[in-house]
C-alpha cells in the first residue's frame, strides 16, 4: 500500500487486508480523495456474531466473506469531503451486516460542519479542527433541557443555576466548562430514569456505547413508551433528571462550591508507565495528571484513558509543509530529553515539520537555534515560533 501510485493500486493493495476492519483514507497530489474499509468480513447463515449461538448445528456457520467490491468505499464524492470518525458508513439498505458498534455520529457531523465552510484550508486550520472541542452531543441535550426548563421551571436552586449556565454556553467542552459538566451528569441520570421502570436495578448494566444516541432519539422523537410512569411529559423527565444528575457533581469534583464545576478536572489525563507501581514510580515515571478539554464525541476525542496517539496533517500542495507529532516523545527512555518533549505541543495543538524532500531535510537538520513549531489557531492563523534552547536534529523528527 505504501508503494501505491494511484487509487487503483491503493485499492488493489487493500484486497489482501484481512482485518480487523479499518477506515483507510486516500489522497494524492492530483487532488483525488478516497475511502475504503477493507477486511474479510464474514457472511453468516443466521445471526450476526454478537451473542453465543448453539454449537451443535450448522445454522450459524460462515458462508463466505463480503465481496471486496461491496465493502464500504468512496472515491471523489460529490461533496468533496471524506470524514472517518468510526461512525456508521453504510445505509439502512446495505445488504450485509458489519457491526452494531458504530460510534455516535456527532464527531463526524462536526467535521463536516467545519469542512463545509468551503474555503482553502491551511495546515494550521486542520490542526485547529483536530483540536475542536465543540460538542454537538451536549449542545443538543442543552437545548432540550432549556426547553424543558422553560416549560417546567424548577424550584431547585442548583437546577436554576444549571439552566443559567446552559443559556450562556457556547457549546465548547473547555477545561473550565461548567455547562459541559451539567450535561454530562444529566444524560446518565436521564438514561437511568427511562430504563429503570422497565429493567429495575439491571438498568445500571445498560450503559452501552450508543446509549447517548438512544437518549437523543427518544427525546427528539418523543418516544412515549420510554416516558417514566408518573411523568406527565419529557419536560418533567428532563427536569427530574437534571436535579438528580446535579447531585453527582460534588462527588466528581470533590466540592459543593459551584466555582469547582470544571469539566476538565473530571477527565484528568495521566500517561502511566509500566513501572509506576514501584515505590516513587508515579512521581518518577508518570506524566500527568492534567485537566483536559473535549470528550469522546468531540473531534478532539478525549477520555481519561484514550485519545489521539499521533496528529498528522499532510499538505499535498507542498509535502514539506506537512506536520506531525506524538503524545510524549520519540524516546522510550524515561530520563531522555526526548521522552516527553513533544507533550506540550501535543496538548496545546501545535506540531512539528514532517519533511520529505532532501533539501528540506538537510536544511531542517542544520536549523539553529530552534525547531519550527506550527500552531493551529481558531481563525486559521499560521504561527511559527522557535523553541528556545533546542536544536533540530534528525532524531527529533517524528518516526513514521
Amino acid at each position: 500500500m505504501n508503494q501505491a501510485q494511484n487509487w487503483r493500486e491503493f485499492t488493489d493493495a487493500l484486497r489482501s487486508f484481512t482485518g480487523p476492519q479499518q477506515n483507510m483514507v486516500y489522497a494524492d497530489v492530483d487532488g483525488n480523495i478516497g475511502y475504503d474499509a477493507p477486511a474479510w468480513v464474514p457472511v453468516r447463515r443466521k445471526g450476526d456474531g454478537s451473542v453465543p449461538v448453539p454449537g451443535d448445528t450448522d445454522d450459524y456457520e460462515w458462508t463466505g466473506y463480503i465481496p471486496f467490491a461491496d465493502l464500504p468505499h468512496s472515491y471523489n464524492p460529490p461533496g468533496g469531503i471524506i470524514a472517518t470518525a468510526n461512525s456508521r458508513v453504510v445505509p439502512d439498505q446495505y445488504p450485509y451486516f458489519i457491526t452494531h458498534a458504530w460510534s455516535a455520529p456527532w464527531r463526524t457531523a462536526r467535521i463536516f460542519e467545519l469542512l463545509e465552510a468551503g474555503r482553502n484550508f491551511t495546515v494550521a486550520d486542520m490542526l485547529a479542527i483536530d483540536m475542536d472541542t465543540h460538542s454537538l452531543e451536549d449542545e443538543d441535550l442543552a437545548k432540550e433541557v432549556l426547553t424543558a426548563g422553560a416549560a417546567r421551571p424548577p424550584q431547585n436552586v442548583d437546577a436554576q443555576y444549571a439552566l443559567s449556565l446552559l443559556r450562556d454556553w457556547d457549546g465548547n467542552a473547555d477545561v473550565n466548562s461548567a455547562a459541559t459538566l451539567v450535561c454530562e451528569v444529566t444524560r446518565p441520570a436521564l438514561l437511568d430514569r427511562m430504563l429503570r421502570p422497565k429493567l429495575g436495578d439491571d438498568a445500571l448494566s445498560y450503559h452501552w456505547s450508543l446509549s447517548a444516541t438512544f437518549v437523543d432519539s427518544a427525546l427528539h422523537n418523543r418516544w412515549t413508551r420510554w416516558l417514566p410512569p408518573g411523568d406527565a411529559d419529557f419536560n418533567v423527565t428532563l427536569m427530574k433528571s437534571l436535579e438528580e444528575g446535579l447531585k453527582q457533581i460534588p462527588l466528581r469534583v470533590g466540592s459543593k462550591d459551584p466555582s469547582a464545576w470544571k469539566w476538565g478536572n473530571t477527565i484528568p489525563l495521566i500517561f502511566h508507565h509500566p513501572l509506576d507501581a514501584m515505590p516513587f514510580g508515579r512521581r518518577l515515571f508518570d506524566v500527568g495528571p492534567f485537566p483536559q478539554a473535549g470528550m469522546a464525541t468531540t473531534i478532539k476525542a478525549t477520555t481519561p484513558t484514550s485519545g489521539p496517539s499521533m496528529r498528522i496533517v499532510v499538505d499535498f500542495s507542498d509535502l514539506d509543509r506537512s506536520v506531525n507529532n506524538l503524545t510524549l516523545g520519540e524516546s522510550g527512555q524515561v530520563f531522555s530529553p526526548h521522552y516527553k518533549d513533544q507533550f506540550d505541543a501535543w496538548s496545546g495543538g501545535r506540531s512539528f515539520p514532517m519533511l520529505f524532500s532532501d533539501a528540506a531535510v538537510e536544511k531542517g537538520a542544520s536549523t539553529s537555534p530552534g525547531a519550527c513549531e506550527v500552531a493551529g489557531r481558531e481563525r486559521g492563523h499560521l504561527a511559527r515560533r522557535n523553541v528556545p534552547g533546542k536544536k533540530m536534529r534528525h532524531d527529533d523528527s517524528p518516526t513514521l
